[in-house]
């Protein structure tokens, strides 16, 4: 069964629900109790990290800090292959998280549905769910830590951060980014997992991969 717009009402009935978490920092009135009228609690808004966020949010853009790091790996022998791993995980990141996902599921941001909201960085032109920016991160924050797990301290804090800020900047909902998460973890343990096996059949000795 489908809306009239070719959406299954399943997936409708979820963007539904999810849309309504927000909800949960409305006061009495109606608006949310934050300084921003946003979807961040007042304790956590003020102008440090009005200042922050849209720095933290820069690094994401593009999932550009993930590439770099992919790119450095792939300047290095030892970890070559990973960097590979790391480049292939975002790529299939933006082809199931932007271009299919986004497109498909068609859902308005949360700056879009409330414009009184005076945004801190340039109102998005994509669709909302999942978050573009948590997906990329969560990937590449997954293959830094199985490449080592020292990687892991900074690539995992840093990928929360870039999360957070999406929340904060009013550009997401929860469930975007909570969804993003979830995909971006199963997507880089898939890409490490069969692309790590295809590496290695591909660099693997001709008289091994005979026998």
């Amino acid at each position: 069964m489908k809306y009239s717009d070719g959406r299954p009402v399943e997936i409708a009935f979820l963007i539904e629900i999810s849309s309504k978490f927000p909800q949960m920092f409305l006061n009495e009135k109606g608006r949310t109790s934050v300084k921003n009228d946003g979807l961040m609690p007042s304790a956590l808004s003020g102008p440090v990290l009005d200042f922050l966020m849209p720095k933290i949010t820069l690094l994401g853009n593009g999932g550009a800090i993930w590439i770099l790091a992919a790119l450095i790996l792939l300047c290095t022998k030892k970890y070559r292959r990973q960097g590979v791993l790391l480049l292939v995980g975002l790529i299939a990141g933006v082809l199931v998280g932007n271009a299919c996902l986004k497109n498909l599921i068609a859902r308005p941001r949360p700056c879009w549905l409330d414009s009184s909201v005076q945004l801190l960085i340039a109102n998005p032109a994509d669709y909302s769910f999942p978050s573009g920016h948590t997906l990329s991160s969560v990937i590449g924050a997954t293959g830094l830590t199985k490449t080592n797990r020292r990687f892991g301290y900074a690539a995992i804090p840093l990928a929360a951060l870039i999360a957070f800020s999406r929340l904060y900047l009013y550009v997401h909902f929860p469930s975007d980014v909570l969804a993003a998460a979830v995909l971006g973890v199963a997507l880089g343990e898939l890409v490490w997992r069969c692309g790590g096996k295809l590496l290695e059949r591909w660099h693997a000795p001709r008289g091994r991969q005979r026998a």
